[in-house]
């Protein structure tokens, strides 16, 4: 996963620069596009859980912070 949030994800009101944490405040994706980005995201939780007795200790990436968006 390159980015924490996908750049349609909802800014809460209280976050006064949604470009900081890559999010596009003014995004309008049809049903259909949200759908596709939400089995991709389910994809890669199920993913990420999919623990095998054989790979008890596989190290997960931390997904960064608003200021490592810059750089993406």
């Amino acid at each position: 996963m390159a980015r924490a949030y996908h750049l349609w994800g909802l800014a809460g009101s209280w976050l006064s620069d949604p470009w900081a944490w890559g999010l596009e405040a003014g995004a309008n994706p049809s049903l259909d596009e949200v759908l596709e980005v939400r089995r991709a995201r389910m994809d890669e939780v199920e993913h990420t859980i999919a623990l095998t007795l054989e790979e008890p200790e596989r190290v997960i990436a931390s997904v960064g912070t608003p200021s490592s968006f810059a750089s993406t």
